[in-house]
């Protein structure tokens, strides 16, 4: 089954803000990471504009001042030029747009509204109990609108239900009269940075750790108007090592990023992302036992292979090939482990089953770019990361040096060209933590960039 979370842990740097998932076990759950300057667009909601209708899909581009139109699937009825509010249910990537919806739903910690509709309903993940049923037939009362239960609303009483739904509202009102008052494109409601959708959505078991004194003063005074289920969990970190060096998380989300994964007692998986599909193989590594080791390994890398999805990132259709079996009841098992293992997913998951040709099908609600495609340079071989992410992790490094000396880094052009562009405001907030500037040298020789105190 998917891991709940034990513990948050956020970390702050002038170029990004990073975010990792840890379980009871200790062991990584998930990665986040969100560049200042380019954070997501989710649940963002915009006064657009149609630029063009596309006749073919039945939908339409949407205006809505981001570097690429959104897209909307469905637009029957609506003409060019026409202005509407939309709100974004997942980021672009690539040369894609954002895909926006005309039916925006607000979302507080524990309840989610909908001013068009009617009626209340429990959010996936929700378990079915005599609570949940207690909270929807109280908050069928409420006039108008349709109300979404979130599993923290188990934690809270109804009143505090009621005043998150009073809140809502007033954004709402909010929300209409801007968009009377605002030509297309406009923005109407920011989207929530990464921590902040942090505190939001999730239920870490036990606390969530911030290395940025603001940040944390940010969220602690958040949670106190609005989360309070999370009272005395934001917890400040100022120790050493750092928040994510005393984890290891850079070293599991590093290892996320390999092709190839050893399972315990033999045998590996192997990843292969495609546009189409993403391709999961599972090799035995000299199995023995006979038809009940295969099903064993069969079962051990189903409980793996749900938990590097999830770790990944990954999304759409996904075949994985397992270690090769006729037996149909081990086959049966097979498929319902992996369906039990997915169980918890926030995601839309669907294991479809397996085919004649002994492959498992199964399809995952795409949510932003899997932790590879986000981090490493395109067909790159082993662990290559972009210039983006090169420049990024540099900049983190830079902050940590101590001695006399002026900080030098050396590169090649291309991550050069990004610590002077898109990280340029970046590379100023460093500076300034620094208290000197930073020197930047070009040497495209180097495969592995450079960072040093020069006296």
């Amino acid at each position: 089954m998917v891991s709940t979370p034990a513990d948050i842990l956020i970390e702050t740097s002038p170029v990004e803000t990073r975010a990792a998932l840890i379980d009871g076990e200790g062991r990584l759950i998930r990665f986040l990471r969100e560049p200042h300057h380019r954070q997501s667009l989710v649940d963002g909601i915009y006064r657009g504009r149609i630029s063009a209708l596309d006749k073919a899909s039945g939908g339409a581009f949407v205006e809505i001042g981001a570097s690429t139109a959104a897209y909307l699937p469905r637009a029957k009825g609506l003409t060019e030029g026409q202005a509407l509010v939309v709100q974004v249910l997942r980021d672009g990537w690539g040369e894609k747009g954002a895909v926006v919806t005309r039916s925006p739903v607000l979302r507080g910690r524990y309840l989610g509204w909908q001013s068009t509709g009617k009626g209340v309903e429990t959010e996936r993940g929700v378990p079915k109990s005599r609570a949940a049923q207690t909270i929807r037939d109280e908050l069928a009362a409420s006039v108008g609108g349709r109300i979404i239960v979130r599993k923290p609303a188990l934690e809270v009483s109804l009143e505090q239900l009621q005043d998150e739904l009073a809140w809502l509202g007033e954004i709402w009102a909010g929300i209409e009269q801007s968009s009377e008052e605002k030509s297309a494109p406009e923005c109407l409601l920011a989207p929530p940075g990464l921590a902040h959708r942090l505190l939001r959505d999730c239920q870490p078991e036990e606390g969530i750790y911030v290395d940025d004194r603001g940040l944390f003063s940010e969220l602690k005074d958040s949670s106190a108007s609005r989360c309070p289920d999370l009272k005395g969990r934001i917890v400040f970190h100022d120790k050493t090592p750092g928040l994510f060096e005393a984890a290891e998380v850079e070293t599991e989300w590093q290892a996320a990023l390999e092709r190839k994964v050893a399972l315990e007692g033999g045998g590996q998986l192997t990843f292969d992302e495609t546009e189409a599909l993403v391709a999961i193989d599972v090799d035995s590594g000299n199995v023995g036992g006979g038809p009940d080791g295969i099903r064993r390994a069969n079962l051990a890398a189903m409980a793996e292979i749900a938990r590097q999805i999830v770790l990944r990132n990954l999304g759409g259709l996904i075949v994985i090939d397992p270690i090769t079996t006729g037996n149909r009841g081990h086959r049966k098992q097979m498929v319902d482990a992996l369906r039990r293992e997915m169980k918890g997913d926030d995601r839309a998951t669907d294991v479809l089953g397996m085919t004649s040709a002994g492959l498992v099908e199964m399809t995952r609600q795409r949510q932003g770019p899997s932790l590879s495609a986000d981090a490493l340079a395109p067909r790159s071989r082993g662990i290559t990361f972009n210039a983006e992410c090169e420049a990024a992790g540099l900049l983190r490094r830079v902050i940590g040096l101590n001695g006399p000396g002026r900080p030098v880094i050396e590169a090649r052009q291309e991550i050069i060209a990004v610590l002077t562009g898109i990280l340029a405001e970046a590379r100023a907030e460093t500076e300034r933590r620094l208290g000197q500037s930073l020197e930047l040298r070009t040497d495209n020789a180097k495969t592995v960039p450079e960072i040093f105190l020069e006296r």
